[in-house]
């Protein structure tokens, strides 16, 4: 939500200069991250990779509208959507949360959102007071932190400022975020 006229007006002027159709959602939608899709460029089309959540929230005429070009399909533990771009289903913080994994030539990339928004979260037992189900974020974090750090990942950090982009090592039955 832009409050301000002015800038909300100009954005969805550069919206509607770019070809992209606006799709205008309600507060309750936005409670349920009904703005938090992902839209891929792939073979035969494009992908729309949306929680569950999310989808619950729309009604049938934004349905259409969003998947216009792709058929929805169902989202359970893990989607590939692109043959280096995998969804990963982690719960937790809550139950649509995912990790975006991007492997590239060299590296690969991993983007948790606010499951991995700040350094000190790289311990798995440290987690927010306002997760859905923490006894989920422990163990899902502490799996791909295991497979992050073995395999040298990099890791961007949703919330951090001065250092967003690392990789973990393994300490102990913790880890530690090294900035890059």
């Amino acid at each position: 939500s832009i409050p301000d006229p002015a800038e909300r007006a100009a954005v969805e002027a550069s919206l509607a200069a770019s070809g992209r159709e606006l799709v205008r959602i309600d507060r309750d939608q936005v409670a349920a991250f009904a703005g938090n899709g992902l839209e891929l460029a792939a073979r035969g089309g494009s992908i729309f990779a949306l929680s569950a959540r999310a989808r619950a929230a729309y009604d049938a005429p934004l349905l259409q509208a969003l998947f216009a070009e792709s058929e929805p399909e169902p989202f359970i533990s893990e989607r590939q959507l692109l043959p280096q771009v995998e969804l990963r289903l982690l719960g937790g913080h809550t139950p649509g949360s995912q990790a975006t994994i991007i492997r590239g030539s060299e590296r690969t990339l991993l983007f948790m959102g606010d499951l991995f928004m700040r350094p000190w979260q790289a311990n798995p037992r440290w987690v927010t007071s306002y997760d859905d189900a923490a006894w989920v974020s422990v163990d899902a974090k502490a799996a791909i932190f295991a497979e992050a750090a073995a395999e040298q990942w990099l890791i961007v950090q949703s919330h951090e400022l001065e250092a967003p982009v690392g990789h973990l090592v393994a300490d102990r039955d913790r880890f530690r975020f090294v900035a890059e």
